[in-house]
């Protein structure tokens, strides 16, 4: 079995409601890590994936290959709020946000550990946080304009399965603390938006009960 065969198998389990994409690489010498991330077909969000390290590029993408049947079988089909598009792309597009602005604190903590920090990189690093965020706050504020009413109490409110299993699935966690954020960008929100805010808000302070 070559690698290549590997990679085309493990990618040719994508179905119409996941698609699996592969890679590999030598993290160090004689340690090899495979990865395989699964997306929606949907809206192309990635909500889920696994990784493997072995002493070979084969030898890993054949463990990576056992492990993706297990962690396929636990994945909802169809995904939470199948077809709803415009929803999914929202949080998406709000955790990519939060992913950016929380790369700028790692680098700018990285540097203040080795010492390195300088003035210049430091201002450097708050203007691009500022700029990410003003940004980010004008195009959310934007878009959650335009859906319906229902959309908007919809978006405050996760899928069942994600209050339960949020302890111990960090992609569920994620959708839990997009939705508690997106809140922040609803320009004066309805009673109902706030009502369907608050109850997301104590079902996550209470684990999902």
């Amino acid at each position: 079995m070559t690698i290549e065969n590997i990679i085309c198998e493990i990618e040719a389990s994508s179905d119409e409601y996941y698609r699996l994409t592969v890679s590999s690489y030598e993290a160090q010498s004689g340690l090899w890590l495979a990865k395989c991330r699964f997306r929606r077909t949907d809206s192309g969000e990635q909500i889920g994936g696994c990784v493997v390290s072995e002493k070979s590029q084969l030898l890993a993408l054949i463990s990576l290959s056992a492990k993706i049947k297990s962690e396929l079988a636990e994945l909802a089909r169809p995904p939470h709020e199948w077809g709803r598009v415009a929803l999914r792309v929202l949080l998406k597009d709000y955790r990519q946000l939060d992913v950016e602005l929380t790369e700028i604190l790692f680098k700018l903590q990285k540097s203040r550990e080795a010492g390195t920090l300088s003035k210049e990189e430091l201002h450097r690093g708050h203007w691009n946080a500022r700029t990410l965020a003003i940004a980010g706050g004008i195009k959310f504020s934007h878009r959650l304009a335009m859906p319906s009413e229902q959309d908007r109490i919809d978006l405050m409110t996760s899928p069942e399965p994600v209050y339960q299993d949020a302890v111990i699935n960090p992609w569920y966690l994620d959708d839990l603390n997009s939705r508690d954020s997106l809140f922040e960008f609803i320009i004066d929100p309805s009673a109902e938006v706030i009502l369907a805010h608050e109850g997301h808000q104590a079902r996550m302070a209470k684990g999902g009960q």
